[in-house]
């Protein structure tokens, strides 16, 4: 039983592959077909669709947060010169304390949206006796379908993330603007955990609602509901990152993770007063997109940030050699006066 749930983070990967008239490929299409189909027949679809969104959020979201502890500790010189000045709070021990309250709320929230899940999942099939909101069926969705179900949903996570964003998450004397701003917008410290780091009723609002929300209005496929919530978990994980001047152009999609990071950091240096959506589509149609001062001040950050990546290594790597080499020439020059 243990086994074939563990597998479920695996199942989703392949969506995107192409089937091709070769025997490893029909073997592992096999495979996975009928590993989804043991689970379909020995496990109720919560218990799929819950343990299965947990995995995978785990294996995308919290993954790359332990990366990043790694790198911070690892080599700090580098990834302070990497972080905006908004994202480099709690950078010593001194914040742990802060870090750690981040880090609870963070997993309390997570928890409060796997609950509010199984007890829409609960409601539909055990209370009102209709189909799940997910559906979970035994046969595996085409590539096709799957992306376009994937187009809608994160259409449909684009125009309802700028709408609770901006009208009730940012509307002026609100309950729920004072305590997205209290929380949010304080500038905690504890990188990526940020982004589950909020008031619980404005996260489900502004965060998960509009993640689940599409999914279960389309009833799309379960595996197909699984890629996006990677999809979404790895964004996360980025984009509250705080690493502007990363130099992300050697990535797969680099410049989407780069542009998914200043976009976050620009609606926080803002204090909210614009980048209301994920990607800023909502923002260019309705007037609401980053301001041109902002825009320019990330995109110098980034600029220096290049200039500077190189003493950033000296320092993180034990950096003598830089200022061995200055003093070098110092005295060179000296001589030659």
């Amino acid at each position: 039983m243990l086994s074939s749930i563990l597998s479920l983070p695996a199942i989703p990967f392949l969506l995107l592959i192409r089937p091709q008239n070769s025997i490893s490929t029909s073997l592992n299409l096999l495979f996975f077909q009928l590993t989804w189909s043991t689970l379909i027949l020995s496990h109720s679809p919560l218990v799929i669709e819950i343990f299965g969104t947990i995995l995978v959020r785990a294996l995308f979201f919290l993954l790359p947060v332990l990366l990043f502890v790694f790198l911070e500790a690892a080599f700090p010189g580098v990834v302070a010169e990497w972080k905006g000045p908004k994202a480099r709070n709690g950078r010593d021990g001194s914040d742990m304390k802060q870090i750690s309250r981040v880090a609870a709320w963070a997993a309390v929230n997570v928890v409060l949206a796997t609950l509010a899940q199984a007890g829409i999942e609960s409601l539909f099939v055990q209370a009102l006796h209709w189909k799940s909101a997910i559906k979970i069926a035994k046969t595996l969705p085409g590539p096709a379908g799957a992306a376009w179900d994937l187009l809608r949903v994160e259409a449909g996570r684009e125009i309802l993330t700028y709408m609770v964003h901006r009208y009730l998450l940012h509307k002026r004397g609100g309950v729920l603007e004072r305590a997205h701003k209290s929380w949010a917008h304080s500038h905690p410290p504890g990188g990526s955990m940020r982004a589950y780091y909020d008031q619980p009723l404005a996260y489900l609002l502004g965060r998960w609602m509009p993640m689940y929300l599409p999914s279960a209005f389309l009833r799309v496929h379960a595996l197909t509901f699984f890629v996006h919530t990677a999809f979404v978990a790895f964004c996360d994980a980025m984009s509250y990152s705080g690493y502007v001047r990363a130099p992300t152009g050697w990535l797969p999609f680099g410049f989407v993770i780069g542009w998914l990071v200043r976009r976050t950091e620009g609606h926080y240096e803002g204090s909210g007063k614009n980048g209301f959506g994920v990607w800023g589509v909502m923002d260019w149609m309705l007037g609401t997109r980053m301001e041109a001062g902002a825009e320019e001040f990330l995109r110098g950050k980034v600029e220096r940030g290049k200039e500077q990546l190189v003493d950033g290594w000296g320092q993180g790597l034990g950096g003598g050699t830089a200022k061995g080499n200055g003093k070098a020439d110092g005295e060179g020059k000296r001589r030659r006066s």
